[in-house]
């Protein structure tokens, strides 16, 4: 199942991406420009084993290459915006805006927010928050979840719980061009049309 990573630079994707591929953080990333992805094995909530492939950015969105090919036939999209920034959240809407052309109805959202390990001082966007922005944006509130790539906490839970979530629910819709029904229109025995 395609999965992508959005939201905007330095709230922690690549970092995110590393914890997913290598279950490690590595404290200083160098930025690179282009797209990365990686496949897992992930055992589901409900004992399924889901393969999730999911895809980082890279920086493209700093250079404004994204493009439909990257988000087309996607199963979920992972929102992720920096608990301390209250910026990054509200920036999701011209995201959501920029994909939606893309996506089809059965596409799933997950809000995510991340560096839930600083002080509670500088934490910017409560879960409150977060789930009044997902209500608002129809994204449902059990795909909301706040984590921290640096240190793991509650990391292995989203994966898990997004694993089980994408794999109840339906996936992309492909047209079947071999099995089309005409309704009323439909061919009868003795009739030419």
């Amino acid at each position: 199942m395609k999965v992508i990573l959005v939201g905007n630079v330095g709230i922690g994707k690549s970092s995110f991406f590393v914890r997913f591929k290598e279950n490690r953080f590595v404290e200083q990333l160098h930025s690179t420009i282009g797209l990365d992805q990686a496949t897992k094995d992930i055992q589901s909530g409900d004992g399924k084993t889901v393969k999730v492939n999911l895809w980082d950015t890279g920086g493209l969105e700093v250079q404004g290459s994204m493009t439909s090919s990257y988000y087309r036939m996607s199963k979920g999209i992972v929102l992720m915006y920096d608990v301390k920034d209250r910026d990054t959240l509200s920036s999701l809407r011209m995201w959501l805006n920029d994909i939606n052309p893309y996506i089809n109805e059965h596409t799933t959202f997950f809000l995510l927010g991340n560096k839930i390990d600083s002080f509670s001082t500088e934490i910017d966007v409560n879960r409150n928050d977060a789930v009044n922005f997902a209500k608002n944006n129809n994204i449902p509130t059990d795909n909301v979840f706040q984590i921290s790539v640096k240190t793991g906490n509650g990391f292995e839970n989203f994966i898990t719980s997004m694993a089980t979530i994408l794999s109840c629910g339906r996936g992309p819709f492909v047209p079947d061009i071999n099995n089309v029904n005409l309704g009323d229109n439909q061919r009868h025995p003795n009739n030419c049309c």
